[in-house]
């Protein structure tokens, strides 16, 4: 549960940090997340979805990048390969550790269905 920040910004380093302290088994997170019984789309049982959180992985690259349409209200995405940050949609702290743990579990084999 790593990540590389190719960013180069200390507000993607510090987000960074704290989305790792949440990856961990001991987290508040994760002890949420265990508590859990009602989990939507089949994802599995709170145990499952902790270990494929947990699983280790190689460390992810971080990346910025800038929209091909102004208009584009996307946050950030996952390629399958990377974490890519909009920079035009700079974002607090909370809303980019949020961001990476949403990207991290499309990572992890996750989806919005």
């Amino acid at each position: 549960m790593s990540f590389n920040n190719k960013t180069n910004l200390t507000i993607i380093d510090a987000a960074i940090s704290q989305a790792e302290e949440l990856l961990q088994a001991n987290s508040k997170l994760i002890s949420d997340i265990l508590k859990k019984t009602d989990w939507k789309y089949n994802s599995g049982s709170s145990a499952e979805i902790v270990l494929k959180l947990l699983t280790e992985r190689p460390a992810i690259d971080v990346l910025y990048y800038k929209p091909l349409y102004p208009w584009s209200s996307a946050l950030g995405y996952f390629d399958g390969e990377a974490i890519h940050i909009n920079y035009k949609k700079v974002l607090n702290h909370t809303a980019l550790v949020g961001l990476l743990l949403h990207e991290y579990s499309h990572y992890c084999g996750f989806s919005h269905g």
